[in-house]
């Protein structure tokens, strides 16, 4: 549980399943065989090339669902959108074994019972990949960024808590 903002207060809310899911993607980003690189769960950017390359993982967008009747759902089916910035120093050429790793990564999630992320996502899926050059300190650093979507349910008005419902 994290402080929310500057001025100290901390939460006594369990983590929620959207930021649970982020750090079940950074764990995988993250394994023992990982290329040299650092992962944050962060939008900034390296401030200095020295801290490239950088894997960065964040929220976009959620979009959630609601399921049963319109007054009294019973289930919320979310969707939420993560971005995963991966930023190094040169070209296109200087981002592409990073992508690679992703892009295998998050395709080879470990399945339980059907689930992905420890079971807290029902699918993973590749929506699209951008290429951004930056201009660093020396203007030679490239940014491509990989959109996933994520699908889980969980109760309409509890967030922390998934539910595991068989897909047909």
């Amino acid at each position: 549980m994290d402080s929310c903002c500057s001025c100290g207060w901390k939460s006594t809310l369990a983590d929620s399943i959207s930021k649970r899911i982020i750090l079940a993607v950074i764990g995988q980003l993250g394994a023992p065989e990982s290329p040299p690189v650092n992962i944050t769960r962060s939008r900034t950017i390296a401030l200095s090339d020295e801290c490239l390359p950088e894997i960065s993982v964040y929220r976009v967008e959620e979009d959630p669902t609601f399921i049963g009747d319109p007054r009294r759902p019973t289930m919320a089916q979310r969707h939420i959108v993560l971005e995963i910035a991966i930023t190094a120093e040169g070209d296109d050429d200087a981002c592409e074994p990073y992508h690679q790793w992703v892009v295998r990564q998050m395709m080879a999630l470990p399945s339980v019972g059907g689930f992905y992320l420890g079971g807290l996502a029902k699918s993973v899926s590749e929506i699209k990949t951008v290429w951004n050059p930056d201009e660093g300190s020396d203007g030679s650093s490239m940014t491509t960024f990989l959109r996933y979507r994520v699908e889980y349910l969980t109760l309409p008005g509890d967030i922390t808590t998934t539910i595991q419902r068989p897909t047909r």
